[in-house]
């Protein structure tokens, strides 16, 4: 099966693969260096296919976090869309980092709820309930509270943080 066109233009971008991992790697070091303290052991970065881009609602998804396993390390899966911008890949890192973080975490922060703001967050987000609390099933109150520590550190918006 050949590239599709997404794919085609990722190569095209960044000339070969070994230098998108060599730059993807480089970015999740700095990400855990300002956001985390340099304290995350990384996870591996995997590059997907086009085809597997889409969550169970059908969505399209920038990244996926996959916690270790017996037989792997953690792994942050990304995705051809999200590798044609940097800012876009800054921001798909990030989020993953956070879920890994709030996987490595014994402590995190403290199961205070959701924050008041959520709702405004969910402003034209969420139009079907079922894909709201599917998303807040994998966004715990902790990963909310340190997502917007993370996005103020890295000056990114907290809607694309959470959402884009």
């Amino acid at each position: 099966m050949g590239l599709d066109p997404c794919e085609q233009a990722v190569l095209k971008k960044w000339k070969s693969l070994r230098l998108l991992q060599r730059y993807l790697r480089r970015e999740l070091e700095l990400i855990n260096q300002r956001c985390f303290a340099g304290k995350l052991s990384l996870p591996k970065v995997l590059l997907d296919r086009m085809r597997y881009s889409r969550d169970l609602a059908g969505d399209y998804v920038g990244a996926r976090y996959l916690p270790p396993n017996r037989e792997q390390p953690a792994r942050i899966h990304i995705f051809p869309f999200f590798l044609l911008d940097k800012k876009d890949i800054q921001l798909a890192l990030a989020h993953e980092l956070v879920h890994h973080w709030e996987h490595e975490s014994s402590q995190g922060l403290g199961e205070e709820g959701y924050p008041e703001d959520l709702p405004l967050l969910f402003l034209g987000r969420f139009q079907d309930a079922r894909k709201r609390e599917a998303w807040l099933h994998t966004h715990s109150p902790n990963f909310l509270q340190k997502s917007t520590e993370v996005a103020q550190s890295l000056g990114l918006p907290l809607k694309d943080f959470l959402f884009r």
